[in-house]
């Protein structure tokens, strides 16, 4: 294990409960429900001990959740099974999360496996927080992760929203109605030792944090080093004071970028904004779009109105006076899809509506304690689903697959187009265009035909009203 200066030691607990005290991101709430994410490493480890002394004050209840991908073999099942161990010792309740990595799942080659592995770990915490009706998912991000990842973003491009870090409280990317709290955010690691070492606290190491094949462990182990004996170590807290001016300038012009964006009417003219403004401005739309982050399509829009952006052959994007829209598709095949749609303009607590050779029917109900569990298992029969209501608005058109269409499945990060989405489940070429949708006035899709609900219209622990749909008559599933 590594080693620290005694000197280096202080009351990492007194630290913590000042830090919760002041910090209206993260509020020491009585009877508060967290998951913590606990590998077995170092730092969750800290994490944990130090929140479970302050347990019996707060009256905090701590589900212990533990992720394994089975990437690392006999040395992932030791981690579990010291996690596990370690929730026993401190009578908490252990989640395992058994996610079996398959290369297929890095999003077609277009991530690491590293980001695979993380992106499907968010996934299990929201799901496992979620199930518990946990009001957050904390982690044990510390600043020296902040460095890292800030120092990862800036060689890579990024604007002020990725250069200002990892806030101390955010939403989980695989559940926006999630927050994820980083207690330990302004804590260094030497810090997070320090305590271990006091308190004679066991953690697993984890052998890949040492494979420099892998950006962020170049930058811990090799770069940044370096950077300390060529500068000493009071850089860092100027680095990091300067990532927190970042964030907050950041999160000021992307809120005024929001303000304009819903403003309508109230807005200044779009030639008048500042350029960051405007990059802010089109950034948001381009994401609410279900597109990437990335700054050379955002760029080419400002700079070029009225000149579409091409992302697909049939998917064309122009910003004119600052909104950006989809062209209408000039594909000579488009002839081919279906445009048939059908309205439903009241949702009463029963009804129906004819969809050609088939009807979809609907039913509001209460919800109840095992809302979660039935919708699952009713959503594998492809043909009915239960979301939640409120959710849902009027008039909803039920029509069938148009090219451009954007569906983000309950588990999701963000949209994909529903053309590989359908690939990528292995749906047939002649079932695809057979398949009803439900599109809420907005445009979001609520649900596809043989596939999972929307993540946007999924069961919460808020959740008060259901919505179950089902499909009757001949499909093409």
């Amino acid at each position: 294990m590594d080693t620290v200066n005694a000197n280096a030691s202080f009351d990492l607990s007194h630290q913590l409960r000042n830090y919760g005290a002041k910090d209206p991101n993260f509020a020491w709430n009585p009877g508060a429900r967290w998951v913590l994410g606990v590998s077995g490493g170092l730092d969750s480890v800290v994490l944990l001990d130090l929140l479970a002394r302050f347990q019996p004050e707060f009256q905090w209840h701590l589900l212990i959740a533990h992720c394994h991908h089975g990437l690392r073999g006999e040395a992932a099942d030791k981690d579990a099974a010291f996690v596990q161990r370690l929730a026993e010792s401190k009578n908490l309740p252990f989640k395992l999360g058994n996610e079996p990595f398959a290369q297929n799942q890095t999003s077609n080659g277009r991530e690491s496996i590293e980001m695979a592995a993380r992106r499907m770990r968010h996934v299990f915490l929201a799901r496992t927080a979620r199930d518990w009706n946990a009001d957050a998912i904390v982690l044990a991000h510390h600043a020296d992760d902040q460095l890292e990842l800030v120092f990862l973003r800036l060689f890579r491009g990024a604007g002020g929203l990725g250069l200002g870090g990892m806030q101390r409280k955010s939403p989980s990317p695989a559940d926006l109605t999630l927050p994820i709290l980083r207690p330990l955010l302004d804590f260094r690691r030497v810090d997070l030792l320090a305590h271990a070492q006091t308190h004679h606290l066991e953690y697993r190491e984890d052998a890949s944090n040492l494979d420099l094949s892998i950006p962020r462990n170049r930058w811990r182990h090799a770069v940044l080093p370096d950077l300390r004996r060529q500068f000493g170590s009071g850089w860092e807290s100027a680095v990091l004071r300067s990532v927190d001016l970042v964030r907050t300038e950041a999160a000021c012009i992307r809120q005024l970028a929001l303000d304009w964006v819903n403003g309508q009417e109230q807005r200044p003219d779009w030639d008048t904004l500042h350029t960051a403004l405007q990059r802010a401005v089109l950034r948001e739309q381009w994401l609410k779009l279900g597109q990437t982050d990335e700054f050379a399509p955002v760029e080419w829009l400002r700079q070029n109105p009225g000149q579409p952006w091409t992302t697909a052959p049939n998917e064309r994007y122009v910003q004119k006076h600052g909104i950006v829209s989809l062209l209408p598709v000039t594909d000579p095949h488009s002839q081919d899809f279906n445009t048939q749609s059908w309205s439903v303009n009241e949702l009463t607590n029963t009804g129906s509506v004819r969809c050609d050779d088939r009807v979809l029917f609907w039913t509001r109900t209460r919800c109840d304690p095992n809302a979660v569990e039935e919708a699952r298992r009713i959503t594998r029969s492809g043909t009915e689903i239960l979301i939640d209501a409120q959710t849902v608005s009027v008039p909803l058109t039920i029509r069938y697959w148009q090219p451009g269409d954007r569906y983000q499945p309950l588990g999701l990060e963000q949209p994909v187009k529903l053309q590989d989405w359908f690939t990528n489940k292995k749906v047939p070429t002649h079932e695809r265009r057979q398949r009803l949708i439900v599109v809420d006035p907005d445009g979001t899709l609520i649900w596809v035909e043989g596939q999972p609900p929307a993540h946007s219209s999924r069961i919460r622990p808020s959740t008060k009203e259901l919505l179950h749909l089902q499909i009757q008559g001949e499909s093409g599933i």
